[in-house]
């Protein structure tokens, strides 16, 4: 399991494209899943990022557009900690 490290990923989402609308939600969302991962003693990883869906589904119990939200939101902070 790879573990990610992205320090800077709000101010990364503070300048994208993204709408503020969808800049705060996705803000929200992984302040969220970081903390969760805190919590769980587990880093950042593709793993933790599906635990972390799994859980948040069954406390939640939202319709599937939120779902795909929360997942849309972590899908760009995995794929921008890759970048250079």
């Amino acid at each position: 399991m790879k573990i990610i490290h992205f320090p800077r990923w709000a101010e990364v989402l503070k300048v994208s494209d993204l709408s503020e609308k969808v800049q705060s939600s996705y803000n929200i969302t992984l302040r969220w899943y970081l903390g969760w991962c805190r919590n769980q003693g587990t880093g950042c990883s593709v793993d933790s990022a599906r635990a972390f869906v799994e859980w948040a589904k069954r406390e939640k119990r939202v319709d599937d557009q939120v779902v795909e939200h929360w997942k849309a939101a972590i899908r760009w902070f995995l794929i921008k900690a890759k970048e250079p």
